[in-house]
């Protein structure tokens, strides 16, 4: 109020020493007067007239104001029903910091040691501290504009809030060591730095390109009410609007640092105690990056900021067990802050040799990955360079070295495969719900590539169209001809991986049973199912019969580590195969039910030329599902069957049924094995039998008429032999014949509408 008077006192004397000059130089110093006078009014507005705010006599406020107390006499009009009701104030918003309130608090002390205020060494805001109390007018002009808006003193460079939080202004610790504890202020931002955004992001804001204290608080009107002033909620998103720094094993970032500290004990605003993840509270000391003090000196109170949390990695632990690595040297050029501490160099310079920890997850620890990387025809990325960005396409580390493997999903960097390698990589989450998410028709969408997930050309195969089928069949076939057998196994279009497959056969398969998501090479996709970090090196065919030999029974099928077979045991393609004479030769199945080693082989058969099939002729190993069969074929029979290099072998003897000759080949057509209740269409239309063995089809009433083929030629049984359920004996049963479907007749002949001439 002095300032007023004195503003007052001296408008007088210039109004009288005015009037004198009008006296004497008449209308013209008048006119300028009156300009003058005008315009000192006009910087005053919107506060209106003198009136407005003061009273003569018998006023309320001893410095003749209409209300009593500065701050009252502003929220006068400053309230949601006076004449500035456009910028409203409460009491309820005066800040305490970390409770409530979006505004910056009056009427309160100028010195407050917790938040770290001094009292004003501005003159014009220092006439305004009432009884050490700041009020509204310290930081305000009511009179005048000259700093927007009725500011008391320029706030240039936040220069007002520097003035009072003294022990804030500092800069970075770099440019100055005594610089600890609280945010840097008054530093250009670096756009070129990348351990921040290009521009800050969400509600930070710069100011004159630099970031000083309103990029991060606002005085008036925050958008966020605990009393922090802050243009954004309080947490890690506040802080990555400026930084990239990743995450560290799922600590937050206020978990370890503390915006403004009142003691200012350690750098880069380290609190002075952390919430471990498993050992409690423990102090910190970090004063240094280098020598004493400093991340992890390894002295006798391992109480660095990189000892305090860990317990399972290989240096540097909480109780001070663990090699020596680096002591006392700068952690962070190695680990640096926006990587989440993990090393700076690449994946593939710690995982080129074993990494194990002793906490026994996994049992042995970490592979040496790389080596296992055929690096010029690798998965994916073949034809480029192994690197770390190639890595972090599948691979969340946000909690690496946690003992677990996590991947992204392909489509949602939300969602997080998360296995204990071994284990759990065949468990729900399962692993081949992660493949699928890349490999199908839109590839990995999270990325800005999708069909060319590591952008270098190479196109993620839709491979989870095949498995789209949905036949479910409880395996029961024949046909009129014959009446119907079967082990009535849950049996699906596809191998056994997704759940509802699962839950209705039993059985239990996942892409890493046959792929090695490392070992894999384009020129090599399968993996070797007993040892799944070696590549197969054998046949096709010997890689199915990998899991379908049979083991040495149906209680002991001898399939691989984590693969699970249906409820209804298998019977092994090489075990009870053909087992009944003629067509019985005492052999190890090395190729298939038409290779040299089967019937194919026997001098006494046919006299069909040898060859090799392969199971691949057949079957499709990832399913069959088309546009044109949803439901897709039984045993996973291929939806396209090629038999042009295959001699059709139409039995050639003399009755009234003759095969083609020796030089008839079969054909390539579409496959679509039908089901029509306990009938399979094997030999019909669009079967399987007559792709290669088309002309034999044409020749032969009982094949053109009867299309149960697999009541005789099924995989895994004898000829003739029934295969119900509870008959799976061992050794093979002896061969058993029908007659006309009655099967416990040894007479077997055709049926009679089949005895034609």
């Amino acid at each position: 109020m002095k300032h007023f008077y004195k503003y007052l006192s001296g408008s007088l004397l210039l109004f009288f020493l005015v009037t004198l000059l009008i006296i004497v130089n008449g209308n013209e110093l008048k006119t300028s007067f009156y300009f003058l006078f005008n315009n000192v009014l006009n910087k005053a507005a919107p506060h209106g007239t003198c009136n407005s705010c003061h009273i003569n006599h018998t006023s309320p406020g001893t410095q003749l104001t209409m209300v009593g107390g500065n701050s009252n006499l502003c929220i006068s009009c400053h309230n949601p029903s006076g004449t500035a009701s456009t910028m409203p104030f409460t009491n309820a918003m005066k800040a305490i910091p970390g409770v409530s309130g979006n505004s910056h608090a009056w009427n309160k002390n100028a010195v407050n040691l917790l938040y770290e205020t001094n009292l004003t060494t501005d003159p014009e805001m220092l006439l305004r501290v009432i009884n050490d109390t700041i009020v509204c007018s310290t930081c305000h002009n009511q009179h005048l504009q000259t700093y927007p808006p009725f500011l008391r003193t320029s706030n240039t460079g936040d220069a007002m809030c520097k003035n009072c939080h003294t022990t804030r202004d500092i800069q970075r610790y770099s440019d100055n060591p005594a610089n600890k504890g609280s945010h840097p202020v008054g530093i250009t931002y670096n756009v070129t730095d990348p351990r921040l955004n290009a521009v800050p992001q969400n509600a930070m804001v710069l100011v004159d390109s630099k970031v000083e204290c309103s990029s991060c608080h606002s005085v008036h009107n925050a958008v966020t009410n605990d009393g922090n002033l802050l243009r954004q909620t309080n947490n890690d998103v506040l802080c990555k609007s400026c930084h990239t720094y990743g995450d560290h094993m799922g600590m937050t970032c206020a978990r370890c640092h503390k915006t403004h500290n009142s003691d200012k004990g350690n750098i880069f605003m380290v609190n002075n105690n952390i919430v471990t993840p498993s050992s409690g509270i423990k102090s910190v000391v970090l004063t240094a990056e280098n020598g004493a003090n400093s991340y992890a000196d390894a002295d006798a109170t391992f109480n660095g900021i990189c000892e305090v949390c860990h317990t399972s990695t290989n240096y540097h632990k909480h109780d001070g067990s663990g090699g020596a690595h680096n002591n006392a040297t700068n952690c962070i050029t190695c680990h640096p802050h926006n990587n989440g501490f993990m090393p700076s160099g690449d994946c593939t310079d710690c995982h080129n040799i074993a990494q194990d920890n002793g906490d026994g997850i996994p049992v042995g620890g970490r592979r040496a990955i790389v080596g296992e990387f055929p690096l010029a025809n690798a998965h994916a990325h073949y034809g480029a360079v192994l690197d770390g960005a190639s890595c972090v396409i599948c691979h969340d580390m946000s909690a690496h070295q946690s003992g677990f493997v996590n991947l992204i999903d392909a489509d949602n960097s939300a969602t997080i495969y998360h296995f204990l390698k071994p284990d759990s990589l065949h468990s729900d989450p399962d692993v081949s719900n992660f493949c699928m998410s890349c490999h199908d028709s839109n590839g990995a969408t999270r990325l800005t590539t999708p069909l060319n997930p590591f952008g270098i050309g190479n196109i993620a195969p839709n491979i989870a169209s095949k498995f789209s089928g949905t036949l479910q069949w409880n395996e029961s076939y024949g046909d009129f001809c014959w009446g119907t057998e079967g082990t009535l196994r849950g049996v699906n279009s596809h191998h056994d991986i997704s759940n509802a497959d699962q839950l209705f056969s039993g059985a239990k398969l996942e892409c890493l049973n046959c792929h090695g998501a490392h070992i894999a090479a384009k020129s090599n996709p399968i993996a070797d199912p007993f040892n799944l970090n070696t590549a197969w090196v054998g046949t096709s065919n010997g890689f199915c019969l990998s899991c379908h030999n049979g083991g040495t029974g149906p209680a002991n099928p001898g399939f691989p580590v984590s693969v699970k077979g249906p409820t209804v045991a298998l019977r092994g393609l090489e075990s009870c195969n053909y087992g009944g004479s003629p067509w019985w030769v005492d052999y190890r199945w090395s190729n298939t039910a038409h290779g040299p080693n089967s019937k194919r082989g026997w001098g006494g058969y046919s006299g069909a030329p040898q060859y090799n099939m392969l199971c691949l002729d057949c079957h499709d190993s990832h399913g069959s599902y088309t546009e044109t069969n949803t439901l897709g074929n039984p045993y996973i029979i291929r939806d396209v069957v090629n038999g042009t290099s295959y001699v059709d072998d139409g039995a050639r003897y003399t009755g009234p049924w003759y095969g083609p000759p020796w030089n008839t080949s079969g054909i390539s057509r579409t496959v679509k094995i039908t089901i029509t209740g306990l009938s399979v269409s094997w030999a019909g239309a669009q079967g399987l039998c007559n792709v290669c063995h088309a002309n034999w089809y044409n020749a032969s009433p009982m094949s053109h008429d009867c299309e149960g083929c697999q009541f005789c030629h099924g995989h895994g049984q004898a000829y003739g032999e029934y295969d119900f359920v509870g008959s799976n004996d061992a050794p093979c049963p002896a061969k058993k014949q029908v007659v006309n479907g009655d099967k416990n007749k040894n007479n077997w002949k055709p049926p009679l509408h089949l005895n034609k001439d």
